[in-house]
């Protein structure tokens, strides 16, 4: 015949199964008169299994006279009046240390999301923050710097000239502010690093082609294909993200 238990509050579905199989489990966190609930089963009630947030008091304890053991799967026990189990000579045991290593994990995991801002890059993700409408406005926009060679006027031509400066400009802080979201604080002076060194890399990649665009006299060559590249890295840009986002996640099934 199997011992005669009381639970409360409702344990885990998992420990349910388990004490349901060892004993014959009745369930006081369903009563809503806890000792008319057990004076019926005063004479019978061996075992009580307790949690956090059920109270196991002295006039509980009084009113179980073969109880023999209180076990509560927390670390405290808080909830239990242990003066009065002490002088009944009933047993109370505990789960002590079975949290440790998680809060130590927990807490330098959230040391580590902290510095790092881990969350903020998943948020950042996860909403896809990314300003793909601004960089294709500032792609469409930079067009206009191919009519530089349009018009005879310098003046109009100065205007077309500083008209695409100011995009190009208008691409590298937007790029900055998406870097200084994305990454951590301290490593902004990183980001711009490779930020200034990627563009010069550009600089000096096309400054020996539109030097011999010069050379030809090919203006028209020159500032047509200026105001493309904006819209080649954009969509480039583009491609790239759609390229990772479709990729699979590592560790995924």
């Amino acid at each position: 015949m199997k011992p005669d238990i009381l639970v409360a509050p409702r344990l885990l579905d998992v420990v349910m199964e388990r004490l349901q199989a060892d004993f014959t489990v009745h369930h006081l966190w369903e009563a809503a008169e806890p000792k008319a609930f057990v004076a019926p089963l005063k004479e019978k009630i061996r075992g009580f299994a307790s949690f956090t947030g059920y109270p196991v008091r002295a006039d509980l304890i009084a009113a179980l006279p073969k109880l023999e053991i209180i076990a509560t799967m927390s670390v405290g026990t808080d909830h239990i009046d242990l003066a009065a189990a002490k002088a009944r000579g009933i047993a109370v045991t505990n789960a002590p240390d079975v949290l440790t290593d998680c809060v130590a994990d927990v807490g330098m995991a959230l040391v580590l999301a902290v510095a790092r801002r881990i969350t903020a890059a998943d948020r950042f993700v996860r909403e896809e923050a990314r300003p793909v409408k601004l960089y294709v406005l500032l792609a469409i926009l930079a067009l206009a710097t191919s009519m530089t060679t349009w018009t005879e006027s310098w003046v109009a031509a100065l205007a077309f000239f500083s008209w695409g400066m100011f995009i190009a400009v208008g691409f590298i802080v937007t790029s900055l502010h998406l870097a200084a979201r994305a990454y951590p604080r301290g490593e902004t002076g990183m980001v711009a690093g490779i930020g200034s060194g990627a563009w010069s890399a550009v600089v000096a990649i096309l400054l020996p082609i539109y030097g011999r665009f010069f050379d030809h006299r090919d203006y028209a060559a020159t500032f047509i294909s200026l105001s493309l590249i904006p819209a080649l890295g954009t969509a480039l840009w583009w491609w790239i993200g759609r390229a990772a986002k479709a990729a699979p996640t590592v560790g995924a099934a």
